[in-house]
């Protein structure tokens, strides 16, 4: 049976569910300002708010995985969580290498657009799929 958080909880719950819906989409934002490139301070500001939206994900995803998952599966969401980010990083430097051995140009928007892209499946499937309490 699936164990409800404590009251405490349930309102950092729906407050970093809020907060993720925006993280997502800084993301998106973070990764058109890397894909203009060639616009002056795109490549600072992009890598600034990446940056942030990656630190957000790892402070906060493993906290809201753990209250939501039930008991016999708290370790087996922690695991797959890790493996998810370990496989985002090896795929972002497969198609790095990919790209750069085909010789297409610009590949670095391609590589870009990715995480941007990631970003907006997870919003529409968190709107669309996660409750907006866990009651």
């Amino acid at each position: 049976m699936h164990q409800l958080p404590p009251i405490h909880q349930v309102s950092f719950l729906i407050l970093f569910r809020n907060a993720h819906h925006l993280i997502n989409l800084l993301c998106m934002v973070s990764s058109f300002c890397l894909m203009q490139i060639t616009i002056s301070g795109t490549l600072l500001a992009g890598r600034f708010f990446y940056g942030f939206c990656i630190a957000c994900y790892c402070k906060w995803s493993p906290k809201y995985i753990h209250d939501l998952a039930p008991v016999n599966l708290k370790h087996f969401t922690r695991s797959v969580y890790s493996l998810w980010v370990v496989g985002a990083m090896v795929l972002g430097y497969f198609l790095g290498l990919v790209f750069n051995e085909n010789n297409v140009d610009n590949y670095f928007r391609v590589m870009f657009c990715i995480p941007g892209i990631l970003a907006l499946t997870q919003l529409v499937m968190m709107l669309i799929f996660v409750p907006p309490s866990p009651s």
